[in-house]
């Protein structure tokens, strides 16, 4: 199984991304590239070659899953785990979430802490499937 390294965040709130960002960095040690959109995370897939992305559900313009959709339609597009970081996280919306092909959801607020235990726990089951 290779080693998460590279996350694509995408976070229209700039508080929350700056909060993710700093997590995933410093705690997680990983290569992050954030996007305030999903028109950004669709222009930079290609050149950053994300192994996992975090997508926001709720984002103005393209919605999370809306973003979902487009990432899925390019190249290597199905191939990349996507996790949905939401405060929409009850059981009914995980379950929407998970059949349209998500590798998982992680709810707002979400722990600093855990939430690099999260992402890899969600990447190792991936990488095992």
């Amino acid at each position: 199984m290779p080693e998460l390294r590279k996350i694509m965040l995408v976070e229209n709130e700039e508080e929350i991304r700056d909060i993710e960002c700093l997590c995933l960095e410093d705690l997680g040690k990983f290569d992050i590239t954030s996007c305030a959109s999903g028109h950004e995370a669709i222009d930079k897939f290609h050149s950053e070659k994300p192994q996992l992305i975090m997508l926001d559900v709720m984002m103005p313009g393209m919605n999370g899953m809306q973003t979902f959709e487009k990432l899925k339609t390019l190249p290597g597009g199905k191939d990349v785990p996507v996790v949905f970081v939401t405060a929409r996280a009850h059981n009914v919306q995980i379950s929407e979430y998970m059949k349209a092909g998500a590798a998982g959801v992680i709810a707002k607020p979400f722990d600093p802490i855990t939430i690099i235990k999260e992402i890899t726990s969600i990447w190792e089951k991936h990488s095992a499937a």
